[in-house]
């Protein structure tokens, strides 16, 4: 039975990277459909569609490699302004013990604008993005 890992997938998609290889291993090497290697991987529960199993096992034959072509890549840039995230960095430098609802605060005195908000989630993914 396949589980879904909640960890990050490294650029090997909703499969993981076991689940790719062992799609991979069972049409190469015992020769399996896309049908039958979904319905093997998928148990009980249907999580797998074979097109899913197709276009894994097209990317294999064009690349060599289970992952995603962009793996690793991000296409959209920081949402954080850089003056703002200089002053975070800033203030973390002064006193490493902030909580987030006090680094928004800092950001929203950085910019003078009350306006302007940070969720907590993009400033929680900043900074674990950039350390």
């Amino acid at each position: 039975m396949v589980h879904r890992c909640l960890a990050r997938s490294g650029g090997y998609g909703k499969l993981g990277k076991a689940v790719s290889w062992h799609a991979v291993s069972l049409h190469y090497d015992h020769g399996w459909g896309t049908k039958k290697i979904a319905k093997r991987l998928n148990g009980p529960r249907k999580l797998i569609h074979y097109r899913t199993i197709r276009r894994l096992l097209k990317r294999f034959r064009k690349t060599c490699d289970v992952r995603t072509p962009k793996a690793g890549t991000r296409e959209s840039t920081s949402s954080i302004a850089s003056d703002i995230w200089d002053f975070i960095v800033e203030a973390l430098i002064t006193y490493p013990a902030y909580y987030l609802d006090e680094l928004q605060d800092l950001a929203r005195l950085a910019r003078d604008n009350f306006a302007t908000e940070i969720p907590l989630s993009t400033l929680c993914a900043t900074l674990n993005r950039r350390g």
